[in-house]
């Protein structure tokens, strides 16, 4: 079985149940909600998880991967 080259791509195993919790409830809900509603919806989320360690650097090996595909396929990258 191939695997395209994403064995480089590891997951981090350096998080917690809460932060993973976190991260899912807000990459799954930010795109669904209108911009007004964002900074509220947040702010929220800082409400409910309180001690948790929030990350908002992306990981750095997932991002040089994305650019090697996104060269790769002639993509055009957006921030």
């Amino acid at each position: 079985m191939e695997d395209y080259g994403r064995r480089g791509v590891t997951p981090d195993l350096k998080v917690t149940e809460e932060q993973l919790m976190y991260k899912a409830l807000k990459d799954m809900n930010l795109a669904k909600l209108v911009k007004d509603d964002v900074k509220l919806f947040e702010s929220l989320l800082d409400d409910v998880f309180v001690n948790t360690l929030k990350k908002n650097e992306p990981n750095k090996k997932v991002l040089e991967y994305s650019k090697l595909v996104i060269k790769e396929y002639q993509l055009i990258a957006s921030d």
